[in-house]
């Protein structure tokens, strides 16, 4: 009898291992919590949508302990800085120039687009953005896609 039932993926169990590292949690009691959750020994027993939610609740854990902070809470402590990009601002464009980016890791990907402000806006760092430049950034990227330009 075949199960069709989506098994947990590799990302998945990566992200469960990061967040019981970020809790500091010991072998011994990340196991007890597998079991006392999911009747299961190993993450690697989890379905896909078991590890799901298992990650929202170690998600929610590390932020409340403060040893995690989701994207949307990164660059909350930029927020109210007169003329200068606002947190949700940065947010859609990191998302924009993921969508074109080539780059495979988190670490390139930034590099490219500290890359693009530097050439476009004279900024090297996206915390640094002026409000009135983000248009500039939105029109460059929306023009790559467009265009199909991968960088």
């Amino acid at each position: 009898m075949v199960s069709n039932v989506a098994k947990v993926t590799n990302r998945q169990i990566q992200k469960i291992h990061t967040l019981v590292s970020a809790l500091g949690w010991k072998d011994e009691w990340y196991r007890d919590n597998l079991h006392g959750y999911f009747n299961v020994e190993s993450s690697k027993d989890l379905t896909y949508h078991q590890a799901s939610g298992y990650i929202d609740i170690l998600k929610r854990q590390t932020v409340s302990a403060g040893v995690w902070k989701t994207p949307k809470d990164y660059y909350e402590d930029l927020s109210d800085r007169e003329d200068m990009a606002t947190p949700r601002q940065i947010r859609m464009l990191q998302a924009m120039w993921k969508d074109i980016s080539t780059a495979t890791t988190t670490k390139e990907r930034e590099k490219g687009l500290r890359g693009m402000l530097l050439r476009i806006v004279k900024v090297e760092d996206i915390r640094f953005l002026e409000r009135k430049d983000v248009r500039k950034m939105v029109n460059c990227f929306t023009a790559m896609k467009r265009q199909g330009n991968k960088v």
